[in-house]
């Protein structure tokens, strides 16, 4: 690596930094300013201030390639262990970002709810990715 020690997000012995970065993003109210945000850097800013009051100190924009690289890595995991036949993989963040996958925009599909009918006149308050999907992801 040509950037030195403590600069990247994944240089090794940085598992605690990671573990706290995924707890900050999964906050309900960081995914709602997340969701909502076209442009989301402000948002970043505030995690990336929250991260430096753990004494982690990385830019809104490595938090921002952060989230997005741990994003499309637990996607891909997640697609290739869905295909039947496939040798599962695992991977050390997986199971963090899968528990929080009810509040986090990570997920792929909203979880069905079989309590509340679709014909429902009150529309439940429910967290929709702020990116668009293609169909055919099951």
């Amino acid at each position: 690596g040509s950037s030195p020690p403590g600069t990247e997000f994944d240089t090794p012995g940085i598992v605690d930094e990671v573990q706290t970065f995924l707890s900050l993003v999964a906050e309900e109210r960081i995914q709602r300013e997340l969701d909502g945000a076209t442009r989301n850097e402000k948002v970043f800013q505030e995690v990336a201030q929250l991260l430096a009051a753990h004494g982690y100190h990385r830019t809104y924009k490595q938090c921002r390639d952060k989230l997005k690289k741990l994003k499309s890595d637990y996607r891909a995991i997640k697609d290739h262990n869905g295909r039947s036949g496939a040798n599962r993989r695992t991977w050390k963040w997986f199971d963090q970002i899968d528990a929080s996958t009810s509040q986090l925009v990570i997920a792929v599909s909203p979880p069905a709810r079989p309590s509340t009918p679709a014909t429902s006149s009150r529309t439940p308050e429910r967290v929709v990715p702020g990116m668009k999907y293609s169909g055919g992801l099951n």
